[in-house]
């Protein structure tokens, strides 16, 4: 979403959700099925290496659908 709106002047705030919600609802099923996918994985990730400090904002990193899922 960030490379889709990134460039775009938006004249309110209902504009930006307006814009947000339009990308968000073209986006087909699979990318939300992989982001869920990776969202389940990474608390098992987590406990299987002894760590506990997940860096606020990693699950909305990895999630990029022009590109797919990162791993």
């Amino acid at each position: 979403m960030k490379e889709h709106l990134s460039g775009t002047r938006f004249s309110s705030d209902s504009d930006v959700k307006t814009a947000a919600e339009k990308w968000l609802n073209g986006q087909g099923r699979d990318v939300y099925q992989a982001w869920l996918n990776k969202l389940v994985l990474r608390p098992d990730k987590c406990l299987n290496n002894d760590c506990f400090n997940i860096p606020k904002q990693a699950l909305l990193d990895d999630f990029t659908p022009e590109r797919g899922i990162r791993r």
